[in-house]
């Protein structure tokens, strides 16, 4: 069984470094190439570092909202968990063990995500319109569901790749794999789908179809045969997701200037759009775990990876 980490009695310093491979991801149709693994780090630690080479790594402590939860997606994802399971859904009643390798489809609603005590995990995020050259199946066919890998590539493909004899040779599969299956497609819902990434979801349904010389009943229609997911929803999420990002890389005192530059109509928009994905606003979402949100005014400043830093030190000097 899973063995959960739990935030109320591990240390500080105990999380989990994600990676972001920026330059093994180079050349190839992904949107993300990472890793997870167990990590100590002290509090005087940079919550994100850049390596020369583009590398980029985020150390998240584990009660870190981002390690616990699954947010939607418009994309589809395979892990490769080579360590402790992990366990997801809606409510920790519903959670389910994850298949050591599995494929993660298009994601309307968020989940709970319960990681092991050893974390060693790898993935690559591609757009839902790759899904049927990279896997055989259609973005349709994965919404909403956790498929094992064997039941998409061949079964000793699968079990090779959770049996890697170390990171690099894991990564290193996974990209030879992606590279030899993956083929963009051209056509409506995929262009349709395109252009929505690229403008952050800010797009009406009526100009999307505009844009494609189609009706928009045509648009629907086709969107959702192909992906799953109707194209307004589609937005929505993509949105969101762009939202999030803009989030962490804000200062809190100034998330409320955020809401018209990524499409949102005002702050209280923003919020409850952000509440209706994660059952959370923004600041009650980043302070989840066992964690109190800020008070208003000095004690909201910064980003939400440096509100729990904050928190232990005032504790430890208190």
């Amino acid at each position: 069984m899973c063995e959960p980490i739990d935030p109320r009695s591990r240390k500080n310093r105990d999380g989990v470094l994600y990676v972001e491979h920026v330059p093994l991801r180079a050349g190839l149709p992904l949107l993300s190439l990472w890793s997870f693994e167990s990590a100590t780090s002290d509090t005087s630690r940079e919550p994100v570092r850049v390596s020369g080479d583009g590398t980029q790594s985020y150390w998240l402590s584990a009660q870190d909202p981002l390690l616990n939860t699954l947010l939607p997606s418009t994309h589809v994802s395979l892990v490769i968990n080579v360590a402790d399971a992990w366990a997801a859904g809606r409510s920790l009643v519903d959670a389910q063990l994850l298949p050591h390798a599995c494929v993660i489809g298009p994601m309307m609603h968020s989940r709970i995500l319960r990681v092991g005590r050893r974390v060693c995990a790898f993935g690559a995020v591609i757009p839902a319109q790759m899904a049927m050259s990279v896997f055989g199946v259609a973005a349709r066919g994965l919404v909403e569901r956790v498929v094992p890998l064997r039941d998409l590539w061949p079964g000793a493909l699968a079990q090779e790749l959770t049996e890697g004899a170390s990171s690099l040779s894991v990564r290193n599969r996974i990209t030879e794999r992606l590279s030899s299956g993956a083929c963009s497609g051209s056509n409506v819902e995929y262009d349709a789908a395109s252009a929505l990434a690229f403008h952050g979801g800010r797009l009406s349904v009526d100009a999307l179809a505009r844009s494609c010389g189609v009706s928009r009943r045509t648009l629907t229609r086709r969107f959702v045969s192909e992906l799953g997911i109707a194209p307004k929803l589609y937005a929505r999420i993509t949105r969101f997701n762009r939202l999030v990002s803009a989030l962490l890389s804000t200062d809190a005192s100034r998330w409320a200037t955020l809401a018209t530059d990524l499409g949102f109509f005002d702050q209280p928009h923003m919020v409850n759009e952000f509440r209706q994905f994660t059952g959370l606003s923004p600041l009650r979402f980043f302070h989840q775990r066992g964690e109190l949100p800020p008070r208003r005014g000095a004690d909201s400043r910064g980003r939400p990876c440096d509100w729990i830093r904050q928190t232990h030190n005032n504790a430890r000097h208190s």
